[in-house]
């Protein structure tokens, strides 16, 4: 039996968003729905930054013939950075909508950029983690689970010295 699930497959689709181009260098073996899904997402994608800059997203469409759907990765670049690694999730058929194939890239773009630690953090339930000091450590809280989800680190005593 296979593990697929770790296994690259074909590559069939492969793009790279930066901020200030939008979509470059796609290529794709693919419907023409998805070419144009891609290109749409490119042109109105904006992500709200605060733990760095991204300098480029990577986006791999991988064939998974199990499922005759495509897998959507993305793999970001933040300014200074490592690449967080292809990761991602779904695989919408290669006869889906644009708005289907929108969602999937979304997702995994989400999904990394959150990985690479770029954007706000969002919680399992929904919504963003706030930032909060418990006794001398910064955390992240989740006010829906209304409990700690990360520890961000330690702080020390920021008075000035005498």
């Amino acid at each position: 039996m296979r593990n697929t699930w770790l296994e690259r497959r074909e590559r069939v689709l492969k793009a790279v968003w930066t901020p200030a181009t939008g979509i470059s260098d796609l290529t794709a073996d693919l419907p023409d729905d998805w070419f144009a899904a891609v290109r749409r997402l490119g042109h109105d994608l904006h992500v709200r930054q605060y733990g760095g800059q991204i300098d480029h997203i990577e986006l791999v469409g991988e064939y998974d013939e199990d499922f005759g759907g495509v897998t959507i990765l993305a793999n970001v670049t933040s300014n200074g950075g490592q690449p967080s690694g292809l990761s991602g999730t779904g695989s919408p058929s290669l006869d889906s909508d644009q708005e289907t194939i929108i969602s999937y890239v979304v997702d995994s773009i989400q999904d990394s950029i959150g990985d690479a630690g770029i954007a706000w953090p969002w919680g399992d339930s929904g919504g963003f983690l706030r930032p909060r000091i418990e006794d001398i450590q910064a955390i992240w809280y989740d006010g829906r689970l209304g409990h700690t989800v990360a520890r961000i680190g330690d702080l020390t005593d920021l008075s000035p010295p005498l």
